[in-house]
């Protein structure tokens, strides 16, 4: 008979569960996710990623498996219901998350890719990665950052 040490078992079943977390945040994010780059000013750019969700609880999984990133909204309206709530993080932590989700997205793993490689390239290089942006955004609601920051590049 094959012994297994207890440890070994505890940590895949400690890897299995980041796995299925990993699969389960990546499908929320393409579902409610955004990724969008900042101008702050003509030569200073951030990433942003963001999940938006009536829900808090929801975004808390955001919030402990990702560094850097923080939870806001849930106001009272004057309507008398609630605001949605945000996870949100930048620059690093948000290129951090994006590459770790980056395996198990399907809708957003394009725009994942280049905000990965638009927060690690040079200032000539995000002229070209803007460009791809604003036409993988074309038609959206988001489609405005782009069009700002090719008023920069252009």
């Amino acid at each position: 008979m094959i012994k297994i040490d207890p440890e070994i078992i505890d940590l895949r079943l400690e890897r299995l569960k980041r796995l299925d977390d990993m699969i389960y945040l990546a499908g929320f994010f393409d579902g409610e996710g955004c990724i969008h780059i900042r101008m702050q000013s003509k030569f200073i750019f951030s990433l942003r990623v963001c999940v938006s969700q009536k829900q808090e609880e929801v975004l808390e999984d955001f919030k402990t498996i990702f560094s850097g990133g923080f939870i806001s909204g849930g106001r009272k309206l004057s309507s008398g219901k609630k605001s949605s709530y945000r996870f949100e993080t930048i620059n690093k932590y948000a290129a951090e998350m994006l590459m770790e989700l980056l395996p198990f997205l399907r809708k957003k793993k394009k725009q994942a890719e280049l905000a990965v490689l638009f927060y690690e390239s040079s200032l000539l290089d995000k002229r070209e990665l803007t460009k791809k942006i604003n036409q993988l955004n074309e038609g959206t609601w988001k489609s405005g950052t782009s069009v700002v920051l090719n008023r920069y590049f252009n």
